[in-house]
């Protein structure tokens, strides 16, 4: 059967083809996981703030009047203004996501509960 102008794809070529792109659409984008240098695990950064590979587990933070001075497990060091908003960290660590350009955004904060 054709679809209804007697032309193009028949009709069960096009009902097929919309239902396995909203298969796809309905599929949740998983989230980056990080693998430390120690060899722990994180793969529960949510994709908003890890799209691409962002987020890092902060080995060092320095408690500045102004903000937090943060160096990841990979040795990147930032500064995070005190009125960047943050989220709860699920394995209560210090979790900084940012972009890979020359002068870095940060994208997202992940504070442990106890701080």
């Amino acid at each position: 059967m054709r679809n209804a102008s007697g032309d193009g794809l028949p009709r069960w070529k096009l009902l097929l083809i919309g239902a396995t792109v909203c298969i796809i659409a309905a599929i949740p984008a998983s989230a980056h996981v990080h693998h430390g240098r120690d060899g722990t695990k994180v793969d529960w950064y949510p994709y908003d703030c890890c799209h691409d590979g962002d987020c890092h587990p902060v080995s060092r933070l320095k408690s500045l009047a102004d903000g937090f001075v943060m160096t990841t497990d990979n040795g990147a060091t930032l500064f995070v203004p005190a009125r960047k908003a943050r989220r709860p960290s699920l394995d209560g660590r210090w979790h900084v996501c940012f972009d890979a350009s020359e002068k870095p955004a940060i994208l997202c904060v992940f504070e442990p509960p106890s701080s």
